[in-house]
């Protein structure tokens, strides 16, 4: 170590005398010899930077001089320190006033990396009154700080603007010109003022933010059958009460601020845009709305690539996109009409169904064949698919459409409104078009009530030949004629007088288009009169009629006085 002390500012050079080094000044003669008793200069002050270093473990400080004034920082003003350390300790930046420590500010964090001249700047939460200044740490052996420059701020300059923070309960003036500015408070980074503020010469202009209280909400989607959904398959618009301000937005993921005690009101669309739900709900921390929507999923079991168009045929928005093999397509969307088509690689022309969603649907691309189910009786009048209950290989179908491998030989058995089997086939499927019609021999029963007086009837299976709860009910008027659509087969009538409250139970064998007269003379035991073979298969001409008339009224002779037959 060579202290060279106030006797020589610049060394000259080093000399060794084969014993020791010396030292010559240049302003003097004078030399000094190395001794280890001398230590290192720690301290420097020079060049534009003041610099302290230190050759052991210690702690060191670098204090300013007094400063003839007190310097005063407020809530949310700054220091900004040009500095360089290659430690990584913690070095701070300590304010004193009167001899006496004010405020410990941190300069480099302990564990430092950054080992370059950089600036930083330390913020005081708090009112803060200073006349000197100390950097205070403890280094390592060759550990060092330099302080290019210290400044304080009172606010930062950012083009046009001024940006200062604002501790609790704290208050911040500033000089400005006379002139409309904007006022933005931002609280926990979320903006909570936006407003224009107009500056008079000679006028002081206070602005107090009070603050409202606000929550912050989950919002959570369900179907109605309590399944959780994912919150960005949907839109959703809302309109919510921020800072005392409504206003509508739509909602990028399900976490939103409102103000507290207000409520808010949702509208939600699906993918396709189509309409769903509204909702208004109170602001709550956890939000659960629950949906109709129904899922929809469509498989690729071509084998190979497909390219998919899916379009809602109400908003006409189409999905694009595709498949890949054994990939699964789905959505989670609204009731409406569908068209999907898709392509094959390697083929040109595009394949297509459309299809009515309103529950859950899954699709299989693949293989399979679309099959489609018409019903209608034997005079090839259609018949509404719903009225009959439908199995296909044993499994109930609420729709007339399904889909089979090509080759299998599907079983169909349909039921009528009795529960009881009326018609069973099979069917083999092709490549092609799958269209399979059904044929659903059905006779006609009417029922004209010749009494002065409602009746009320009652159709059910016979319980000696059927298991079968149901039945079919009806009240008919004097002179009615009521029309039963049934399968061939055996039936139970009940027979009700409204008016006496008698009944009357009667057995009856149904196989062809048949008449039953209720006879007008209100003697309950005595009103069917069963007229076979009144319909032909031959348009309305009747060409070959068999009628059987038996007097069942005892009180008149046998021989029958006049009849007069209308066919």
């Amino acid at each position: 170590n060579f202290y060279v002390g106030t006797q020589d500012t610049i060394p000259y050079g080093i000399t060794w005398d084969g014993t020791h080094f010396w030292v010559v000044g240049s302003g003097t003669d004078k030399v000094y010899q190395y001794s280890s008793n001398y230590i290192i200069s720690k301290y420097y002050q020079g060049g534009g930077y003041v610099y302290m270093q230190t050759d052991t473990t210690e702690s060191m400080s670098l204090l300013s001089t007094t400063y003839a004034t007190n310097y005063t920082l407020n809530s949310g003003e700054y220091f900004e320190v040009d500095f360089q350390t290659n430690s990584d300790s913690l070095v701070n930046l300590i304010l004193i006033r009167s001899g006496s420590v004010q405020e410990t500010l941190t300069l480099s964090q302990s564990g430092n990396t950054d080992f370059t001249q950089h600036t930083a700047q330390i913020i005081v939460d708090k009112s803060v009154e200073f006349d000197q200044l100390k950097i205070s740490s403890t280094f390592e052996d060759t550990d060092y700080v330099k302080i290019f420059d210290i400044k304080t701020y009172n606010y930062t300059i950012a083009g046009d603007s001024a940006d200062f923070y604002l501790g609790s309960k704290r208050s911040k003036s500033i000089i400005l010109e006379p002139y409309n500015y904007s006022l933005s408070v931002y609280e926990n980074g979320i903006k909570k003022v936006d407003i224009i503020i107009e500056l008079i010469y000679d006028v002081l202009y206070q602005y107090i933010y009070q603050p409202i209280l606000t929550i912050e909400c989950r919002v959570s989607l369900f179907s109605i059958d309590d399944v959780y959904l994912s919150f960005n398959e949907f839109h959703i618009s809302v309109n919510r009460s921020l800072n005392g301000e409504f206003i509508v937005f739509w909602l990028l993921n399900n976490l939103l601020y409102v103000d507290i005690d207000t409520t808010l009101n949702f509208t939600i669309y699906d993918k396709f845009d189509t309409y769903i739900n509204s909702f208004e709900k109170v602001a709550d921390y956890f939000i659960d709305l629950y949906i109709e929507v129904y899922s929809l999923k469509i498989k690729n079991e071509k084998l190979v690539l497909i390219e998919y168009k899916l379009k809602n045929n109400d908003t006409e928005i189409t999905k694009t996109g595709y498949l890949f093999e054994d990939q699964i397509l789905e959505y989670n969307i609204a009731v409406g009409m569908y068209i999907f088509e898709y392509l094959k690689e390697g083929e040109s022309t595009w394949e297509n169904f459309t299809f009515s969603f309103t529950s859950n649907q899954i699709f299989v691309l693949n293989r399979s064949q679309l099959c489609f189910l018409s019903y209608s009786n034997q005079r090839g009048e259609y018949l509404v698919f719903n009225n009959y209950k439908t199995y296909i290989d044993g499994v109930l179908f609420y729709e007339n459409v399904f889909y089979k491998d090509i080759g299998i030989n599907v079983s169909i058995e349909i039921k009528d409104r009795y529960d009881i089997s009326i018609k069973n086939e099979s069917y083999v499927v092709v490549s092609g078009d799958n269209y399979i019609p059904v044929i659903l021999t059905m006779y006609s029963l009417k029922v004209m009530n010749q009494q002065e007086n409602f009746n009320h009837i009652n159709i059910t299976r016979d319980p000696n030949y059927y298991e079968s709860p149901y039945y079919w009910s009806e009240w008919i008027a004097p002179n009615e004629i009521i029309k039963f659509n049934l399968f061939a087969g055996y039936y139970k009538i009940n027979l009700t007088d409204n008016e006496g409250g008698s009944y009357s139970f009667y057995e009856y064998t149904l196989n062809g288009d048949d008449i039953l007269l209720i006879s007008s003379d209100n003697i309950i035991s005595q009103v069917i009169y069963n007229i076979a073979n009144v319909n032909t298969t031959i348009g309305n001409q009747i060409t070959n009629v068999e009628i059987n008339i038996t007097n069942q009224n005892s009180e008149i002779n046998n021989t029958i006085v006049n009849i007069e037959i209308n066919l």
